[in-house]
Formats: structure tokens, sequence, C-alpha cells
């Protein structure tokens, strides 16, 4: 009798991914992918490579650089501005097999708080006369730094000269 051993479609294959760790306002971001493949030596097709975001509202999809048949290939992405926490990447290859043709690897990516420095608008130089009334500055553009950031603030001010003109009261 024949026996006759049909070939089997075996899935891609994609190393593993490292989670990372950045912090708020990061830039661009770039993920080394390696192991790409086909699967088996005597499979030859045409690899396609996914990223998407668990939070696009934290990291929008992942942007891919790849080429078929090459083993490498790298994902680019960018956390929106002012935001943290986290978020699952999953890097997919497809190989187009009618079966096993995907492997999946994911990695968590944690975005770290930062405080933003507090906003205050530019103040413009002045000149005064001599034996001037009580001056008033008005002061604008005073904030927390990032619209996410709720803090209580204090504003002080200084004169590099106290012997002509004493700290300013602030109000």
């Amino acid at each position: 009798f024949t026996v006759t051993v049909n070939p089997v479609n075996q899935p891609p294959t994609l190393s593993a991914l490292a989670n990372m760790t950045i912090n708020e306002n990061a830039g661009l971001q770039a993920v080394n992918l390696s192991g790409i493949s086909s699967g088996a030596a005597n499979e030859s097709q045409t690899l396609t490579v996914t990223a998407t975001s668990s939070n696009p509202g934290l990291i929008p999809s992942p942007t891919v650089s790849y080429t078929s048949a090459n083993t490498t290939g790298s994902i680019f992405f960018t956390p929106v501005a002012n935001g943290f926490g986290s978020s699952t990447i999953t890097v997919t290859v497809n190989d187009g097999g009618t079966s096993n043709n995907i492997v999946s690897q994911s990695f968590t990516v944690t975005v770290n708080p930062v405080n933003q420095p507090p906003t205050l608008n530019a103040l413009a130089n002045m000149a005064i006369n001599e034996n001037a009334a009580l001056q008033t500055v008005n002061l604008s553009g005073i904030g927390s730094g990032a619209a996410n950031e709720s803090q209580t603030l204090t504003v002080t001010a200084t004169s590099s000269n106290t012997g002509l003109i004493p700290n300013p009261t602030v109000s």
C-alpha cells in the first residue's frame, strides 16, 4: 500500500518581545523585531507583520517597518502628549496559509507620569519714575503645566534689589 504524507503549513515565527517602561511625553519609540520566518525552511511565503495597541488613547496603533522574507523588522510608536498608564502591544506575523498561519507576541508598555513644570506667561520690563505710587503687574498664564494635573500652586515674587524695590506682594 501507499502512504501519502500531505504537507501542512507550519506557523510563522516571531521572537518574544520584552516589556518596556517609558516616561510621559517620551518621543518616538522603536522596537526591533527578530526571529521572523515562515516557520519552515521549505516554505516560501509572503509574510505580513501588523501591530495593534490595546489602549490607543495612550499609544495609537504602532507603525510597522517590515519587508517580507527578512528575519527582522521594527515597530514605531509615540505615546500621546501628557498621557500615562499602560498598553499591551500585540505584533502579529501572518504567512497567508489556510491554517497555522498566524503567530503573535505581546508586550506591555508602561508610561510613567511625569510632573510638568507650572506655567506663567512672560512679563514685560517696565520703567517707573522715582517716588512712583504703588504699581500693579498683572500675571497671566498661571497653570499646573498640564490639563491632567490638578495641583495647588504657589506664586511668589522677589526683587533683585530690595533697597530700591522691596519684595513684591502677590495676590
